[in-house]
């Protein structure tokens, strides 16, 4: 992900694996992201902006089996100086920022 926005989506809760209403990353898959913003379930968010889960989900924003990574690209679309994004567990709720290959809040 090179830019822009991932809000207004939601998962379900039945099942194994549940979650990631912004972003799921399935085993084995690579989520790399240089620039954009991924939005979470935060009360402070307008509602229009907020990804949602089912109450017996995780990961409004993300939910990662496989790999989720922030950085920059080079000319050949390598990431490079890649770090992990902050989970808890292996999901996240909360909004995220990637802006220049560095994460900021929103």
């Amino acid at each position: 992900m090179t830019g822009g926005i991932i809000s207004r989506n939601y998962a379900g809760g039945n099942g194994t694996n549940n979650g990631g209403g912004g972003v799921y990353v399935a085993s084995s898959g690579i989520f790399q992201m240089a620039g954009g913003t991924v939005y979470g379930n935060e009360n402070s968010l307008k509602e229009s902006l907020r990804n949602n889960i089912e109450s017996t989900a995780s990961g409004a924003a993300l939910y990662n089996d496989g790999t989720a990574q922030y950085g920059t690209f080079d000319s050949n679309w390598i990431l490079m100086d890649a770090d992990t994004i902050p989970l808890t567990g292996n999901f996240r709720n909360t909004s995220f920022t990637v802006r220049n290959g560095r994460l900021r809040s929103p």
